[in-house]
């Protein structure tokens, strides 16, 4: 059964949500203006930092995240070198990495959120994208979380180096990879388990839900 990163932060949040995430997603209440906004607000953020690594290819979304996966192979293959929302699955896991960037010293992955602090759960969502890129034979150079800075005041002109902060969290990534498979088979168990369809939604899981 296949991990997506989503899934995998949701699992180490509470691994009620994972299992109501995989299997009724239809259960979640329908997505409010503020939720709406917060999902735009995203993607804007996301859009931008893409201007911190210029001449990049984006992979357009598809629910058929295979076939991401190939596209993404595809512009790796003919030379490209850094690439928006790449794809890359292993085994079971599959991650779509906001900014991928490679040279001849290697990876350098960089996942963009729209807040302006370093948040334990990001660290997670790196993890898991190091821990497939890593097992495809990828040299990972550099692990990094890409985050708004609140100190940032702007003038007349949007200054998008100043707009960001780039954070290498690569040795912590690192000390998290002993952890990733057994996370993995933990998270496998409990998808494979058909006998939780009476999980009660708590408050508490909508909310992990919601912001998986």
């Amino acid at each position: 059964m296949t991990v997506s990163k989503s899934l995998y932060t949701t699992g180490i949040q509470c691994s009620k949500a994972l299992w109501l995430k995989k299997y009724k997603s239809e259960l979640l209440a329908p997505v409010d203006e503020s939720a709406e906004t917060r999902f735009k607000t995203g993607h804007t953020v996301g859009e931008l930092a893409c201007d911190l690594f210029a001449n990049g290819v984006k992979v357009d979304f598809n629910p058929n995240l295979e076939q991401m996966v190939k596209e993404t192979k595809k512009l790796l293959d003919s030379g490209v070198t850094v690439i928006y929302e790449a794809a890359f699955s292993f085994e079971n896991t599959l991650v779509i990495v906001d900014i991928f960037k490679i040279d001849s010293e290697g990876v350098s992955i960089y996942e963009v959120k729209s807040s302006t602090s370093l948040k334990d759960i990001y660290l997670h969502d790196v993890s898991i994208q190091y821990y497939t890129l890593e097992n495809l034979g990828y040299k990972i150079k550099s692990a990094n979380v890409v985050y708004l800075n609140s100190n940032y005041m702007r003038g007349d002109e949007l200054d998008i180096k100043e707009l960001f902060v780039i954070e290498d969290v690569t040795e912590t990534i690192k000390s998290l990879q002993e952890t990733v498979p057994t996370n993995l088979q933990t998270f496998q168990t409990y998808l494979a388990d058909k006998k939780l369809n009476q999980i009660s939604i708590s408050e508490n899981i909508v909310k992990i839900l919601m912001s998986a």
